[in-house]
Formats: C-alpha cells, structure tokens, sequence
C-alpha cells in the first residue's frame, strides 16, 4: 500500500500524512501482535515518509495502547502523532487540503476513500504545485478502522 501512495504522490514529495479513525475502537477489535508489525515493517522499511499520523475519535481506553505503541516507534516518529478524542476539524483542515480530506472529516471530497485504495489521480491542483498540505506530503492515505484490522489480518486477506 505504502507503494501505491507514493506512486500517485506528485513529483518531490515524499512523506505522507496518515489518518487513523478510531470510532468504534475497542480492546477486543485491536490486534496488538498485527500492530506491532506494522510498525516494525514500516520503520524498516519506510524510515521518515511519516509527515503526520493522525489519530481521531480515539476513546479513553487508547490512551493505554497509545502507552505501549509509544514504546514500538521511534521516538522522533512518535513525536508526529497527535491522538485527539473531539475538536480535531480545526486540526485536520490546517494540515490536510479540504479537496483531499472527505466531507464527514470536514473536508471537500465526497466519495470515501477505499480501502485498499484504488488506482487514481491525485486531484489537479496537487500534481502542479505538489502543496497539499504544510507539512508538504502530497497525497492522504486513508486507513481502515480498527475494527476492520482485525477482520483483515484474521481472514487471510492481508493487511492493508
């Protein structure tokens, strides 16, 4: 997945923002074994293309998972996570382009992104000035919900 959104990335731009939805989080939806290899594989293999790691809707409960995860990630990294419950619209809108960021997010688009992504072209504006956003990654990469993670990992499918 990593691949396909730097393929559609506009020339130069190399880190991505990420934003993780956790309505609906729970302890008995979260797979901290698949977790933990995700972030294993990423730091291995995709050292700095995290521009910014957006976690939204994140219950009570995550403040202990976030506790261990913090432990997993390097420190710088997990500097560029920002975990938020409410009052994320501000937030989202002052780091992401309103033409990439779907509506129920306060953002523009309208369809939903799929997971895993589709083929397409980054919007117009994006593949001519490569400025989506301040951190200047060029492309959103949605992710599934926790509770999709787990469904995901345990059918066989792979992981997104």
């Amino acid at each position: 997945m990593m691949e396909r959104n730097l393929d559609r990335c506009p020339e130069g731009v190399s880190q991505q923002i990420v934003l993780f939805d956790l309505k609906g989080f729970s302890l008995m939806n979260n797979n901290m074994s698949m977790l933990r290899e995700l972030i294993a594989i990423n730091q291995a293999h995709y050292p700095e293309r995290l521009s910014l790691a957006l976690v939204i809707n994140a219950p009570p409960v995550f403040t202990w998972v976030w506790q261990t995860l913090k432990g997993w990630i390097d420190v710088n990294t997990a500097k560029k996570v920002h975990v938020m419950s409410v009052g994320y619209e501000r937030f989202l809108i002052e780091h992401i382009d309103a033409l990439v960021l779907e509506e129920k997010y306060g953002g523009a688009r309208t369809r939903e992104y799929p997971i895993p992504p589709e083929i397409e072209e980054p919007p117009r504006h994006l593949a001519t000035d490569g400025a989506a956003n301040k951190e200047g990654a060029g492309w959103l990469s949605m992710q599934p919900s926790p509770s999709s993670w787990q469904g995901r990992a345990g059918g066989g499918k792979g992981v997104p």
